[in-house]
């Protein structure tokens, strides 16, 4: 990983301290926004100027988790509002909102549709893993499976990852629970699907339940895909125990489920990085395989489904820093392939 920069507690406004980063096709980055706001900040995480405030008016947010962008537009998703705020290049005023239920990823369409992942409920949509919704908000069109089904898991097995290809001739969908790839075309039709066996992410049952991480060894699941244009490369996260992995004596008489203080608000969370490895793989998008690997310590969460990636950092007085880094595939003389993890 190439360090970008770091961005620490004293860089941010109390309005929008930082729950999750964004990358705008500027190269400049949104910060936001446990209280609402949003921070914009240069390609050196130099803040610029604040976007909204807290609230749920127009130009207001909640929770913004999201950015998507299609041409001009700019829509930032607030999974507390469940909506989309769609503005221009100049991130100025709300041109308009679009409704959408909550999902787990999402991707801009032609005309203004937008392709949602996840588990919605309704007798239509349920058990369904992919969803069309129209410009105005409405959904359109549900399917991804040829056998719908709702059980004590489908919220997780029916929230994919979705990607455009760094070209943009296609949709990538991964699911998180397999190594599985599916390739659709732009008008929505599965082309192939890539599964590859992999010793450390074997498929989770169904009747599997998520525990606590520092309780059981948590098992690899497939956090996000993203792309790099620039070099035509696929790359896949993976969330997975450390080699070193221990419970946590803390949680040992612990009765129940135990979660950990994550969520849409929190996604790279200091107590999640205590019991998570990041697995890092570049793929060619052509057939899906492997062009490096790289096992990080931490949760190094993807930034937009860019090559840009985010962490957290703890230091002894308890303070946090944002580092921000970008994947970078290279090589040397008489070595394999690899990515660089410069300085870890």
């Amino acid at each position: 990983m190439k360090e970008i920069a770091t961005l620490d507690d004293e860089s941010f406004d109390t309005d929008f301290e930082a729950v999750r980063v964004m990358r705008l096709p500027t190269g400049q980055f949104l910060v936001g926004g446990r209280k609402g706001a949003l921070g914009l900040f240069d390609a050196g995480l130099r803040f610029v100027r604040q976007i909204g405030r807290g609230g749920a008016g127009p130009g207001e947010f909640r929770q913004p988790t999201m950015v998507l962008t299609r041409g001009d537009s700019i829509g930032i998703y607030d999974w507390a509002l469940r909506r989309l705020t769609i503005y221009g290049p100049d991130l100025r005023v709300p041109a308009r909102t679009v409704p959408l239920p909550e999902f787990r990823d999402a991707e801009w369409l032609e005309g203004g549709r937008i392709l949602i992942s996840g588990l919605i409920t309704t007798p239509r949509q349920a058990g369904y893993p992919l969803h069309v919704v129209s410009a105005s908000g409405a959904l359109e069109r549900s399917f991804g499976t040829n056998t719908p089904n709702v059980h004590r898991n489908s919220e997780r097995e029916l929230g994919k990852s979705i990607v455009r290809s760094p070209n943009g001739d296609q949709i990538l969908v991964a699911s998180t629970h397999r190594y599985e790839i599916e390739a659709w075309s732009g008008d929505l039709q599965r082309s192939r699907t890539f599964d590859r066996d992999v010793p450390w992410f074997p498929v989770v049952p169904a009747s599997w339940q998520r525990d606590a991480p520092g309780r059981t060894a948590p098992r690899t699941e497939l956090g996000a895909l993203g792309a790099d244009k620039d070099r035509g490369l696929l790359f896949a996260t993976f969330l997975t125990a450390p080699v070193n992995w221990k419970a946590d004596p803390a949680l040992a008489g612990v009765q129940g489920e135990l979660r950990a203080p994550t969520g849409p608000t929190e996604p790279i969370a200091i107590y999640l990085n205590r019991y998570y490895d990041t697995l890092l793989e570049a793929l060619d998008p052509r057939d899906m395989s492997p062009v490096a690997t790289t096992r990080l310590r931490g949760i190094f969460a993807p930034i937009s489904k860019s090559p840009f990636y985010v962490t957290v950092g703890e230091a002894a007085d308890g303070s946090l820093t944002l580092r921000l880094v970008r994947a970078e595939v290279v090589t040397a003389a008489g070595e394999p392939v690899r990515i660089s993890a410069g300085g870890r």
